[in-house]
């Protein structure tokens, strides 16, 4: 999912806006930057602590809470050097966002959200719905757990990969909703097997 996510994500942010990417897959890296033109503003980063050293907004999507785990360890977010300055001219540094895209439990997730959470950083939770056809029409929904404050610059963000971003509160709640629809569906799907 991650991989059509990232190409709507650089078709549609500002073109002097840089998009560093990572994968464990390096050949999934160096075939996104080659069909994307191999553009001078997508750069590929050795791994995801040079991704987050370097931009204001980090998106994982990530198969298991294990993963995520192992990603905020590598990432080190208590180390990080002060979030880089934003394009826009502002007066005050602008919040290093980590948008976490993964249906995960919500437990694993606030786990996370603790060890990133500073005053310059926040972790948010963004799983989504609409699948590997909704993430390449980008037409993805996403369930947001955020404070409000962040609400209105995820969605911008969020908005470049999916058509409807759904705030469901604070960090924690997009998942919980995420799972809530997993389990309606998985019912649903249950009682048509019955029938």
């Amino acid at each position: 999912m991650g991989y059509p996510m990232a190409m709507n994500l650089r078709q549609k942010i500002q073109p002097e806006d840089e998009l560093i990417i990572h994968d464990v897959n390096a050949q999934a890296t160096a075939r996104f930057k080659e069909e994307m033109g191999n553009a001078s503003n997508i750069r590929i980063a050795g791994d995801v602590r040079q991704v987050a050293e370097q931009a204001n907004t980090t998106l994982t999507v990530l198969p298991e809470p294990h993963h995520v785990i192992s990603v905020f360890k590598t990432i080190s977010p208590s180390t990080l050097p002060p979030p880089p300055s934003s394009s826009q001219s502002q007066s005050e540094p602008q919040t290093q966002l980590f948008i976490d895209c993964s249906t995960i439990d919500p437990l694993t997730s606030r786990t996370v959200a603790k060890e990133v959470n500073a005053p310059s950083r926040t972790f948010i939770d963004a799983p989504m719905s609409g699948g590997t056809v909704g993430a390449k029409a980008g037409k993805l929904t996403f369930m947001l757990g955020c404070p409000s404050e962040h609400v209105d610059r995820t969605t911008s963000i969020l908005q470049k990969m999916g058509q409807r971003i759904v705030h469901l509160g604070d960090q924690g709640a997009g998942l919980a909703g995420k799972l809530a629809n997993n389990y309606a569906l998985a019912l649903n799907n249950i009682a048509c097997a019955e029938a």
